[in-house]
C-alpha cells in the first residue's frame, strides 16, 4: 500500500481554504450567519469574518502537532508521529468543511444542521483512522 503523505494532503487542504475564503468575501451578503442553532441562523456578523475559518486554519496547521502529540503523549505515554499528523490533516477537513457550510448557507440558503454534517466527518474520520492503524501500536 503507497504510503499517504499528511502533510501534503494538510497544505492542500490549508490552500483550498483560504482560496475559498478569498471568493466568499466577494460574493456573500454584508452579513453572514456564522453560529446555528439547528438550521436557524443565532448570530450573524460582517462579511470580514468569512476569514476566521482560514485563520484558526492556518494557526492550527502550525500548531496542531505539537497539540496532538502532547494529547497522545499524556493519554498514552508516547506519541505516533503518523498519527500527530493524520489527526491535524482531520483538523483541517473540519474547518474547510465549516467554511463551505458558510459558503452554502449564505449563498444557498442550505439548510442541514452542520452539527449532523460534523458527526458524519467525525465518523468517516475514525473508520479511515482505523484503517490506516489497524496494525500499528500507538
Amino acid at each position: 500500500m503507497k504510503k499517504i503523505n499528511f502533510c501534503k494532503a494538510t497544505t492542500i487542504i490549508l490552500i483550498i481554504n483560504v482560496i475559498l475564503s478569498i471568493v466568499l468575501f466577494f460574493v456573500v451578503p454584508d452579513k453572514i450567519a456564522i453560529q446555528w442553532v439547528g438550521t436557524s441562523p443565532s448570530n450573524a456578523v460582517d462579511s470580514y469574518y468569512v476569514f476566521l475559518v482560514p485563520v484558526l486554519s492556518v494557526l492550527f496547521a502550525f500548531t496542531g502537532k505539537p497539540i496532538f502529540t502532547m494529547f497522545l503523549f499524556r493519554l498514552w505515554n508516547r506519541s505516533n508521529e503518523h498519527l500527530v499528523t493524520y489527526l491535524n490533516l482531520c483538523l483541517q477537513v473540519v474547518f474547510l468543511t465549516c467554511e463551505i457550510y458558510i459558503g452554502l448557507y449564505n449563498l444557498c440558503n442550505f439548510n442541514v444542521a452542520i452539527s449532523i454534517i460534523l458527526i458524519v466527518e467525525l465518523m468517516i474520520d475514525v473508520v479511515i483512522g482505523l484503517k490506516l492503524f489497524h496494525n500499528q501500536s500507538i
